[in-house]
C-alpha cells in the first residue's frame, strides 16, 4: 500500500508544476511516507520472533508483543530482555504439583496468557529434554499429514533425525525436527505437525 500511495499522491500534486504550494504539499507526502514507513518498522519488531517455547506436549513461538514480564517474580537472566536479532530456544519450567496447575490453567483462561508467554516459567530448553523425549512423535506421522515425497526429501536432509515435536506459529503450524539420542534440535521444517 505504501509503495502505491506515495508514488501515486506524488503524480497527483507534481501533475501541475506551477503550483505554489509544490514545494509543501511534496513536504506532506514525504512526512506521510517517513511516517508509514516508520509505522511498518515497528509493527515489524513488536511481533517479531522471540523464543520458541516447550511446554508439555509442542512448541509454540512467542512474539516480542506476547512475553509477559512480572517484575515480582524471579526470572532467570537470559530471559530478562527480549533477544532482537534471532529467536532463543526455552522451555516452561514443569508445575510442581495440582495447585500450581490449576493456577497456570485459570490464569490462562482469565487472562489468554499462556505458559509459554510468561518470562518467569522459563528455563534452559536442555532441562526439558526428559519431557521432550516422553512427547516425541515418529517420523512415520508425518507422512500422514504431508506428502510423503516431500517428508521423504527434507529428511533426507537431516539424516541424524530420529524423531519430531509439533511446532505452533501465528500462521502456519510446523514440525521441530530432533535428534533425541544427542539430545540436540536438529532444525524447525515446513511440515504440519498434524
Amino acid at each position: 500500500m505504501d509503495m502505491v500511495l506515495g508514488p501515486l499522491l506524488t503524480l497527483v500534486v507534481a501533475s501541475d508544476a506551477k503550483k505554489k504550494t509544490l514545494k509543501f504539499d511534496m513536504a506532506v507526502i514525504i512526512a506521510c511516507q517517513i511516517a508509514a514507513y516508520l509505522y511498518g518498522m515497528h509493527s515489524i519488531a513488536v511481533s517479531r520472533p522471540v523464543y520458541v517455547a516447550f511446554d508439555v506436549l509442542r512448541f509454540e513461538v512467542v512474539q516480542a508483543d506476547s512475553v509477559v514480564r512480572d517484575e515480582s517474580k524471579a526470572i532467570l537472566p537470559q530471559f530478562e530482555r527480549n533477544p532482537w536479532f534471532k529467536f532463543h530456544w526455552a522451555a516452561v519450567r514443569p508445575f510442581q504439583d495440582a495447585k500450581e496447575q490449576n493456577n497456570r490453567t485459570f490464569y490462562e483462561l482469565q487472562t489468554g496468557i499462556s505458559p509459554t508467554m510468561q518470562a518467569h516459567l522459563y528455563q534452559s530448553i536442555e532441562q526439558a529434554w526428559p519431557a521432550m523425549n516422553a512427547r516425541k512423535h515418529h517420523l512415520d506421522e508425518l507422512k500422514k499429514y504431508n506428502s510423503p515425497e516431500v517428508v521423504q526429501q527434507i529428511l533426507h536432509q537431516y539424516p541424524q533425525t530420529d524423531s519430531y515435536l509439533p511446532l505452533k506459529a501465528p500462521v502456519q503450524d510446523m514440525a521441530v525436527l530432533l535428534d533425541s539420542r544427542q539430545r540436540k534440535i536438529i532444525k524447525i521444517v515446513d511440515l504440519r505437525p498434524f
